[in-house]
């Protein structure tokens, strides 16, 4: 019956309200995604499902151990082992490696079209802002506690800063500046 009437609302309010073309939707404990008219695009057969882009026409699924990525034409342009895949900007999408811990944890980099750019080896990454992201890695440990770097990188992934700077001495803006910060010794 809530199924029935989350339909309706969406079905009665006019369709230019919404700018997102896409909505997770929950029948049974399994999520499948229906378009702004109500209309179920995706069977619900997955165990999560989220929606990402700027007009909300991607979206990332679970099922198992597995997660899909699916393009603004629902196909699925990604099938991994990865323990999430996250919208990050620009076209961009973070992946999550599945670890064994939840500390540490380590992203990567795919594109819409779910080619990975880089494998995940960040230990933190920003979100993409005038083409660049701020990311940090693990360069060492100190009494078994790791020693993080930061840097800058663009889309292809290739180091615009290295990573060379403390964490906390690179800032970026989202107006795709950045800040250095240098310790007076």
């Amino acid at each position: 019956m809530r199924l029935k009437t989350i339909l309706f609302l969406i079905c009665v309010l006019p369709s230019g309200l919404f700018s997102q073309p896409y909505f997770p939707v929950r029948v049974n404990k399994l999520w499948g995604a229906m378009d702004s008219t109500g209309k179920v695009i995706i069977k619900p057969g997955f165990d999560q499902m989220y929606v990402y882009g700027p007009n909300n026409n991607y979206l990332s699924a679970f099922k198992g151990d597995s997660v899909f990525l699916f393009n603004s034409r629902l196909s699925i342009v990604a099938k991994t082992s990865y323990s999430a895949i996250i919208e990050h900007g620009e076209g961009m999408f973070q992946t999550k490696l599945r670890s064994k811990s939840h500390y540490p944890s380590f992203y990567g980099l795919m594109d819409s079209s779910g080619n990975v750019i880089l494998e995940p080896k960040f230990c933190l990454m920003e979100p993409f802002s005038d083409g660049v992201a701020k990311v940090n890695i693990y360069i060492d440990t100190i009494d078994n506690k790791p020693i993080e770097k930061s840097g800058i990188i663009d889309k292809s992934g290739n180091w615009i800063v290295p990573p060379i700077y403390e964490k906390h001495h690179l800032k970026s803006s989202s107006e795709g500046l950045v800040n250095f910060y240098q310790i007076e010794k």
